[in-house]
Formats: structure tokens, sequence, C-alpha cells
């Protein structure tokens, strides 16, 4: 147990994305084990994380990640979900799964706020440093070419400023990506609670996040605008992808397949081709959006059934 926890923390400082997958996947199976052994793994993170910062291995800004992005999200999620294995009913473990990862985010908003309304210059300089790291790098690479080198840096830049304006978009993004997968991987544990990506519905509460974004624009507050105009595509976007999944197994199931694998070999194919290109992805978010209001999926129900 020691050396997952202390694997899953490195993992963590390097990669938020993936140490969320595996702490998610190894919490739950812990959890499944015995509430003890959850509470002894809860202890060693915690210690681990404190000492790495008291030695001065990370910063205060990785230690609040670990503790709150990582640590935190995850006993949110790993004790919200468990319900789902007390429960019979499949419209109940499906609307459960969901609600884990929202009330999982939740710490992550408050830490992103917190951090940018007093810690913002100290993002702002890792960013910096990070990024003057890689031009340097980068610079060693095409010295020899100095037409490279300009649309090299003129990508930094551009890079360089949607790392700052919407670090606390891109960090939500990364937690919620990282629990959808986690929750996916988990619920393939258990045959009688599995959750079934292609009926992800989100509630149409979540246009606020949308009317916010398109206010605070209006109301030249740009830079919280794009943060929340990220989320609100985020949303919508993986609703988008919920709503084609649903159609690939209706498709399917007309053509009398019994090959599991089709419909997440297609979505995965079909998310790196969306990726390349934002039309897409703008297209695939509408969907999601349209999803709120008409509910695509009850037009071919009978014919999933």
């Amino acid at each position: 147990m020691v050396i997952y926890t202390g694997i899953i923390i490195l993992v963590s400082i390097f990669s938020p994305f993936v140490g969320i997958i595996s702490a998610i996947y190894y919490f739950s199976k812990i959890n499944r084990q015995s509430s003890s052994e959850l509470k002894k793994l809860t202890f060693n993170f915690l210690i681990f994380s404190l000492l790495l910062f008291i030695f001065k291995v990370i910063n205060l800004d990785l230690f609040a990640n670990l503790v709150i992005g990582i640590l935190l999200t995850t006993l949110i999620f790993v004790k919200y979900y468990q319900k789902c294995l007390e429960q019979e009913s499949e419209d109940f473990v499906q609307h459960r799964y969901t609600s884990a990862i929202i009330v999982a985010i939740i710490p992550n908003l408050v830490l992103v706020i917190v951090k940018n309304l007093f810690f913002f210059e100290y993002i702002k300089k890792d960013i910096l440093n990070s990024i003057s790291q890689i031009q340097s790098n980068l610079d060693n690479m095409f010295r020899l070419n100095a037409d490279k080198i300009e649309i090299v840096e003129d990508m930094l830049a551009s890079f360089q400023d949607i790392m700052i304006n919407l670090n606390a978009g891109i960090w939500i993004l990364t937690i919620a990506t990282g629990l959808i997968i986690g929750a996916l991987l988990v619920s393939k544990k258990l045959e009688n609670n599995l959750w079934k990506f292609d009926k992800i519905k989100l509630g149409f509460e979540f246009q606020f996040i949308l009317i916010i974004g398109l206010m605070l624009y209006i109301l030249k507050a740009k830079i919280i605008a794009y943060n929340f105009l990220l989320l609100a595509g985020y949303i919508y976007l993986i609703q988008g992808v919920s709503v084609i999944s649903y159609y690939l197994k209706v498709q399917q199931k007309k053509w009398h397949s019994s090959h599991k694998f089709i419909v997440p070999a297609s979505i995965v194919i079909f998310s790196i081709i969306a990726l390349s290109n934002y039309i897409i992805l703008l297209t695939i978010s509408i969907i999601g959006l349209l999803d709120s209001w008409l509910d695509f999926r009850k037009i071919s129900m009978k014919e999933l059934s």
C-alpha cells in the first residue's frame, strides 16, 4: 500500500490527469476491501504529501493540488458512488455516478477560485518559468533556423496566454476528465452497477454556466467569461459524445453485432479526429446543448430496447 501511495503521488505531481485516474481506481479497490484500509491509505497519502512539502520537494501550489485536487476529490467520489452498490435501480446507479463526479469537482472549484484570487502572481510566475524553459530548449534545437524559431515563439506566446488566463478552467477540465475515465474503469469491475456512458445526461440547470459566461463577456469580464464558456463547452461536449455513443449502440443493435469493442473504439477514433478540428468539437457541443432541451435519446428508446 505504501509503495502504491508513493507512485500515485509521484504520478500526480507530474500529471494530475493520470494521477486522479490512478487514485480513483486504487482507492475504490481498497474501499471495497475495507474502510479501515481506506483510512490508512488516506493517512499515508497525507503524510507523504506533507513531508514532500516540509522538505521543499514540492511548493504550496503542488501540495494543495495533491491534497485537494487528488486526495479530497478521490475520497468524495469514492464515498459518494459507494451508494450505487446498495441500489438495484439502474436509473439511480446512472444518476449516482454522474452526481459523484459533480460533487467531487466542487473542492476543485474552491481551489481554483482561492488560488486565482490570492496566488495568481505565483501561478503566472510558474507558467512563465515553464514556458521560458521550453522556449530555451526549443531555441537550442532550432538555433540554425530563424524562421522556425519565430513560428515556435509565436505558438508559445499564444500557449502562454491560454495557460495563464484559462488556468482555472483547464484544471477543472483535467480533473473532470480524469474522474469520468476513473468512474468508467471502476464501474467495469461492478457488472451489476455498470456506469453507461451513453446514458449521461446533465440537468437543465447547467445552462446557467453558459448564461453566466455570456453575461460576463458582455460585461467585459472576459478572462472569467472565457473560463465559464470553456466549462460550458466541455459539459455539452461530454453530453454530445454521450448522445453519439447512444446512437452508435442503436446502430450496433440494428447490425446485430455482438462485438462490444465497436462503440468504444468508434468513440476513441471519432474523438481523436474531433480534437484536430474545432468545428467538429463545436458541433458536438451544440448537440449536447440541444439534447438538454430535446432529449434526442428518447427518439430511439424503443429501437435500443
